[in-house]
């Protein structure tokens, strides 16, 4: 199995560096098919942590207590 670790720029800010993984050349990554695959089910929880997650990325940084 061949994988690539890439930034999500859009998530990554002054306080954390944010990742995803592309499986074996895969168009999207992991965490762009968990949105995909998640977002029409769970609207709210998505939008949820994608917001937690930009949050880590520019204001707090990886706190514990997020994990």
């Amino acid at each position: 199995m061949k994988f690539e670790i890439v930034e999500l720029l859009d998530f990554s800010g002054y306080k954390a560096r944010i990742y995803t993984v592309i499986l074996n050349h895969e168009p999207l990554s992991i965490f762009d098919n968990f949105v995909n695959e998640n977002i029409p089910i769970f609207p709210e929880e998505i939008d949820d942590i994608l917001s937690k997650i930009e949050t880590i990325g520019h204001e707090t940084g990886a706190r514990k207590h997020f994990f």
